[in-house]
């Protein structure tokens, strides 16, 4: 469920606010520099409300990448491109699954070189929250419970905050 606002002209949608009151267990990290591969240690779980700031550096970045729903080679990543200002969510990997679509795009507004996703997982699906509800996604995910690893990488550098909590069902 989503909550609507208009604000300066613009429908911005955000999850409704009784969310939160499902929320568990908090882990939050603040100003990880992000050069590669990154996993941070309890930041994982197929059942969470995730919140990640995103900022380029002085040398920055072009691609950014989520991997969610992760279990050896089975995963869901999003790549931030930050060149294209583009999201890409790619489920190519996440089970095969004939006749879907596995790889969705939309455009996001760079707000000076700052990115805030915000990510709400259950067992199955994902919805996505740009910018402070700027945009907005939901997606299925195909990979079996038990792949529950995030991980996060950077072709080159980025600052991340993450506030992660485990809904509680």
């Amino acid at each position: 469920p989503r909550e609507l606002r208009v604000e300066n002209g613009h429908i911005f949608q955000r999850p409704v606010r009784e969310l939160d009151s499902y929320r568990g267990k908090k882990t939050r990290y603040e100003n990880l520099l992000i050069e590669g591969d990154y996993e941070a240690e309890g930041i994982r779980g197929r059942v969470l409300d995730l919140n990640l700031t995103i900022k380029q550096t002085e040398d920055g970045y072009e691609h950014f990448y989520i991997y969610l729903a992760e279990k050896k080679h089975i995963y869901t990543r999003i790549d931030v491109d930050a060149h294209a200002s583009m999201i890409r969510v790619n489920r190519t990997c996440s089970r095969k699954t004939p006749g879907i679509i596995n790889e969705r795009s939309f455009r996001y507004s760079d707000e000076e070189g700052v990115l805030k996703l915000r990510m709400l997982l259950d067992r199955y699906s994902m919805e996505i929250f740009v910018q402070d509800g700027a945009g907005a996604a939901s997606f299925l995910i195909y990979s079996e419970d038990d792949a529950d690893g995030i991980h996060f990488s950077a072709d080159g550098s980025a600052i991340l905050d993450i506030e992660q909590y485990e809904l509680v069902v």
